[in-house]
């Protein structure tokens, strides 16, 4: 018997090997597999794991996740519908109860930090390349 078929819930338990024990041990939520958890494991990873590529972006900055459990964030926000992801209302604030929500892409690029602007070279580089390509074509 496989864990994956205990936690998502295509065995519950094996009676000829007494693995029922074992069953309700590893079924936590059953909902491992589903894009609510994913959502919340990586929110959860970009927070907590400075290992993590957006690291920087989020724990780096001081930004936690304070949900207890994937049970709570999930009895707060619910199964996620189709093409929502998760967003953080105020974004210079933690994933906590109350500053989390389910939102379409176009909303979440409205609400986002200023990104770091390049260096004043490559700015000047880039101006300077526009004005070249203006001039000359037009």
């Amino acid at each position: 018997m496989f864990k994956a078929n205990v936690v998502t819930g295509n065995i519950h338990s094996c009676l000829g090997c007494g693995h029922q024990m074992q069953a309700k041990a590893v079924t936590k939520h059953g909902r491992a597999h589903t894009s609510e958890y994913q959502s919340y494991h990586a929110a959860r990873q970009r927070c907590i794991n400075p290992k993590d590529a957006r690291y920087s972006d989020y724990g780096g900055r001081g930004i936690e996740f304070r949900f207890q459990s994937f049970e709570q964030f999930f009895a707060i926000l619910g199964e996620r519908p189709s093409g929502l992801l998760l967003e953080r209302i105020d974004n210079n604030r933690h994933y906590e109860p109350g500053n989390v929500k389910w939102a379409t892409r176009s909303a979440q690029q409205t609400n986002q930090r200023p990104r770091r602007t390049k260096s004043r070279k490559a700015t000047r580089r880039k101006a300077e390349l526009i004005a070249w390509i203006r001039a000359h074509l037009g």
